[in-house]
């Protein structure tokens, strides 16, 4: 009798590689604090987890409008198996896996068998989602909710479509657009598609994720008095934040293409042109409505609202544009010309994560792996002032230098410098500068740099941290007040 060994595809053995790697990122990344938004969305989970889940609506200053889905999670984690931080990057994998799973079931559809280990390869090449998924970010729960619905629609799987849109409806407010944009493709995928009619009932399963979003809506409105947008000052303005309409289309498009993506793009464009007369297939309208779709809702939603603009607020696009392109460099014939791009594209998605903006141009340090450097860097300052017993509060800075370590770290003190926002910069005895801050205009910069000395300097990779003293003989803060 002969017997025959299964065998492994190279999709599979590549999709395990995933997993491990996600696995190993998780394990190394372990001690890497909460950053940037997410010491907003945190408290938050501290809430949940100290009222045992008898509240979910947190104190006004925390509140972020939406459900707290990302809070109620890390609050679970904690209650199940320790509050840290370890437990909290724990937590994170299973949806890195998820996203890694939905992402492979997704490119499973449009590519064949020899290229979905590329396009595997993107995906932990791209530069704001690994740099998320290092961050622990609450919009990887989007993402997973985006692919899995998106999946279940092509699949027809209706009740998981219908939950996964709802969650993503949920999500919090760029959730909103993200659920629109499954909506839209919905719609634009059955009649030009497929070309079916949508049923009524159909059309009935799309106002659930409405009817969810309204009702909570309508209960944190009863509560608190304000719907998604809080009445609290959030962190800074930034340089970018009073721009509107147009400018802020502009803005969003190079945040699209920033970090290396610009390789993909360029050539889904040129592609595009070059190979318009044989786009014509199934897959290639579905692939280009659930790139566009998403792409052009997000930027119209975001150019309309008076927020902060983020790289990570088009992480879903980040990820369809790498099933896109390879999708598109499978049609090339010359197999030369498709390893020179394929280079090109890993190249430029890897040296991304170190292209750096001066003028006081955003960088996006919770989107590209050259913040990493900052977390050793700020608890060397935080142990340089305790040592010179600087009192944290006489020392000034901006976001994200004066999160708290109790929110951060998970610590058990509270340990943080003062918003410098709250008092005039001479009443300061000392200001922290630091490029990881968008909210430092260049000439707030050039004064402190001009007319305070400079005491100390961290500095590793491209990130700095520098400790400026007021020249000025001036009593602290504190004893001010008393």
């Amino acid at each position: 009798m002969q017997f025959h060994s299964p065998t492994i595809s190279s999709k599979k053995i590549s999709l395990y590689l995933v997993f491990f790697f996600f696995i190993a990122l998780t394990f190394f990344s372990r001690e890497i604090p909460f950053f940037w938004d997410e010491c907003y969305y945190i408290p938050t989970a501290h809430h949940i987890f100290d009222s045992n889940f008898s509240s979910i609506i947190p104190p006004v200053n925390v509140d972020r409008g939406s459900f707290p889905f990302y809070g109620f999670y890390m609050a679970l984690w904690w209650k199940i198996f320790g509050k840290s931080l370890a437990v909290s990057h724990a937590a994170i994998l299973p949806l890195l896996i998820g996203i890694a799973w939905e992402y492979y079931r997704l490119a499973k559809t449009f590519l064949s068998e020899k290229w979905i280990p590329f396009a595997l390869l993107l995906l932990v090449l791209e530069p704001t989602f690994i740099t998320q998924s290092i961050l622990m970010g609450h919009d990887l729960f989007l993402v997973y909710f985006f692919l899995l619905s998106v999946n279940a629609l092509l699949a027809g799987k209706k009740i998981i479509y219908v939950c996964s849109l709802c969650l993503l409806a949920l999500h919090n407010i760029k959730g909103i657009p993200a659920a629109f944009s499954v909506c839209l493709f919905y719609f634009f995928y059955t009649h030009f598609v497929i070309h079916k009619k949508i049923k009524t009932s159909d059309w009935f399963i799309h106002l659930l994720p409405v009817a969810l979003s309204a009702a909570w809506m309508g209960y944190h409105h009863g509560i608190t008095g304000w719907y998604l947008l809080t009445p609290v000052k959030d962190y800074g303005d930034t340089l970018h934040f009073d721009l509107h309409g147009l400018k802020r289309i502009v803005l969003e498009i190079w945040q699209v293409i920033d970090f290396g993506r610009v390789f993909l793009w360029c050539f889904i464009f040129c592609a595009l042109l070059f190979y318009r007369k044989k786009l014509l297939s199934e897959y290639f309208k579905t692939l280009f409505l659930l790139l566009f779709v998403p792409l052009a809702v997000s930027l119209i939603f975001f150019s309309m609202l008076d927020i902060n603009l983020c790289h990570r607020y088009n992480m879903v696009s980040f990820l369809i544009a790498t099933i896109f392109t390879v999708y598109l460099l499978a049609m090339i014939q010359k197999k030369m010309l498709k390893y020179f791009l394929a280079s090109v594209f890993c190249i430029g998605l890897i040296t991304g994560n170190f292209w750096m903006y001066g003028g006081g141009f955003s960088n996006g340090w919770d989107s590209s792996l050259k913040v990493l450097p900052y977390f050793k860097l700020i608890n060397e300052m935080r142990d340089y002032t305790k040592t010179e017993k600087i009192n944290p509060s006489d020392v000034g800075t901006k976001f994200p230098l004066y999160h708290d370590i109790k929110y951060s770290d998970l610590s058990s003190e509270n340990f943080h410098f003062r918003d410098i926002e709250t008092a005039p910069f001479d009443e300061f005895p000392y200001i922290l500068l630091s490029n990881v801050s968008n909210q430092f205009a260049v000439h707030e910069k050039e004064i402190v740099r001009n007319e305070w000395k400079l005491q100390k300097e961290f500095h590793s990779g491209l990130v700095y941290l520098k400790l400026f003293k007021n020249r000025k003989e001036i009593q602290p803060i504190n004893a001010k007040r008393n």
